[in-house]
């Protein structure tokens, strides 16, 4: 047999202390989790406030979220979706339902999830740890074995004895093998959301029209992509205002409202790329992303809705990050939202699951991961 896995929880402390590490992902878990470590999460992202730690998996290195989320005072901003399975589960599905149905009368529509979300607060959904959470909608895919899953259980619930332990990111069609082992392991495996992935550029291209048309539209419009870490930090504040003006004016509040000293974080620790629309020395959209394993995850994009539709501001972000996956001959993933928009330019649908570990809780607090379990089997037909 060969030696137990190495699994470690590391304070803020015992981080601030690590070297340097070999891995490239490593190194950026360190230095990002010492960075919120030192400055808080809030400082960073306005609606987030949580415990966050590194927890080592031998070589690597994962940031842990715990969270105990109390409901905030200011409607203005509540708990981001990325740190509250009550709010991604509740909350953000009672606002999916209400754009989808305008003509029913919001009370109407209260009276399902009034109750659907006070039982998750009794049950005490929100008190969770999350194994490898970025606080990113889309999170970097790590890889286990079964002996680290069951070292990785062991140790959180021994640490935190009333906390749903969870796994975010699950796509059984990308990642059958990891899939299969959660559920060998025994975790429950919750249907979370449904997501875009292009898994050939080259062929996007050569197929679709609307990709094709929408990579030129830069120059036809006269933007000067801007690639420049330098200059872009120096506009951190305006990327951060276009963000808010598309995730929180147009979508939801319980996006993360990164501010500007978010992208300088992940710019100056080399977490994501960023590339810059310019005119008229005007930033008017961006586009944020990574890259792990062959894939290159859309993060997030911002872009000036005051300025006229036909610019295609939004198509010629997205265009440029699969010109760019395309070169690199990597997958693409474009993250949730917009379906038939990313279908025609050559995506296709893949489930995310969340993994969750909830056998050491009381039935009350097992209940509503349950019910959430036997839901997202019926939604996706499993």
């Amino acid at each position: 047999m060969g030696a137990p896995p190495v699994i470690e929880l590391l304070d803020a402390e015992a981080a601030r202390e690590l070297p340097p590490q070999r891995d490239d992902w490593a190194e950026l878990a360190r230095r990002y989790v010492v960075a919120m470590q030192r400055d808080g999460t809030s400082h960073y992202i306005d609606n987030v406030e949580v415990d966050l730690s590194l927890l080592r998996v031998d070589e690597q290195l994962l940031p842990l979220v715990f969270t105990q989320c109390d409901r905030p005072a200011d409607p203005s901003r509540p708990i981001a979706a990325v740190a509250s399975p009550r709010a991604h589960y509740a909350d953000y599905t009672r606002e999916e339902m209400a754009k989808r149905h305008l003509a029913m009368p919001g009370w109407l529509l209260g009276l399902g999830f009034r109750p659907f979300g006070a039982a998750m607060g009794l049950a005490e959904l929100d008190r969770v740890v999350f194994v490898n959470n970025w606080l990113l909608t889309t999170n970097p895919v790590a890889r286990y074995t079964a002996e680290q899953l069951s070292a990785i259980v062991d140790g959180l619930t021994t640490k935190y004895p009333k906390a749903a332990v969870v796994f975010g990111g699950l796509l059984p069609r990308l990642q059958p093998e990891q899939f299969r082992l959660f559920e060998q392991v025994g975790f429950r495996m919750v249907r979370h959301r449904q997501v875009w992935i292009v898994e050939d550029c080259e062929r996007a291209f050569r197929e679709s029209e609307e990709l094709h048309r929408d990579r030129h539209l830069a120059e036809r419009h006269g933007y000067e992509v801007v690639a420049d870490p330098e200059v872009v930090a120096s506009e951190a504040e305006r990327l951060a205002e276009l963000y808010r003006g598309l995730y929180l004016g147009k979508h939801s509040l319980l996006n993360p409202h990164f501010n500007a000293e978010f992208v300088r974080l992940t710019l100056d620790e080399g977490l994501l790329t960023y590339r810059a629309f310019r005119k008229a020395g005007a930033i008017d959209a961006f586009k944020a992303w990574y890259v792990k394993d062959g894939v290159m995850t859309g993060a997030f994009v911002g872009y000036d809705r005051q300025k006229p539709r036909k610019l295609g501001l939004y198509r010629q972000a997205i265009a440029l990050q699969a010109t760019e996956a395309a070169r690199l001959g990597l997958q693409l993933s474009w993250s949730g939202g917009v379906g038939e928009f990313k279908r025609l330019r050559g995506a296709s649908p893949h489930e995310e699951h969340d993994a969750v570990w909830d056998r050491h809780l009381s039935a009350r607090r097992r209940l509503p991961w349950a019910l959430l379990e036997r839901v997202g089997r019926a939604t996706v037909g499993r």
